[in-house]
């Protein structure tokens, strides 16, 4: 299912990023993405703009406290979310293993680079913390895309 940002929604990821970053930085938290390529506010911009995709598509509210709560969408249904997102067409859901510690009911994935996602799948969080894989990075917890449940 693909997803397109309109202006607004691109202006709303553009701030959440920058208010994101920002926090980060006057607190002094390091980056925790796998991506070597990327930091700061791009991964945030990346973050936020999935999130924002994902909410648009099921009619949810995007969550806009900068509080770093485990979740980043509450379904109607109460069923909550952590939202991922990659670059790479053929990327995996992944998700570092302190996050059992602050789980959230599902994982969902989606592929692509702002303004532009599809999202691919989700998991559950007992389906995505008993499969560990190590990508050169350190052991984390990973599903390919074709272990993911489709939405």
């Amino acid at each position: 299912m693909k997803v397109v940002l309109n202006d607004a929604e691109q202006r709303l990821a553009r701030f959440i990023a920058q208010r994101r970053n920002q926090l980060c930085e006057e607190k002094g938290l390091k980056d925790s993405s796998f991506r070597e390529s990327a930091k700061g506010e791009t991964i945030h911009l990346e973050g936020a703009g999935a999130e924002l995709a994902f909410c648009k598509v099921f009619n949810l509210y995007p969550e806009l406290e900068m509080n770093w709560s485990d979740k980043d969408v509450v379904l109607h249904c109460g069923i909550t979310a952590d939202i991922k997102s990659t670059k790479y067409l053929s990327g995996h859901l992944i998700t570092p293993l302190w996050k059992t510690e602050k789980s959230c009911d599902i994982y969902v994935l989606l592929v692509g680079a702002f303004p532009e996602y599809e999202i691919v799948g989700f998991a559950t969080k007992e389906q995505l913390f008993s499969s560990i894989k190590d990508f050169g990075r350190g052991d984390t917890f990973a599903l390919a895309q074709r272990e993911l449940c489709k939405i």
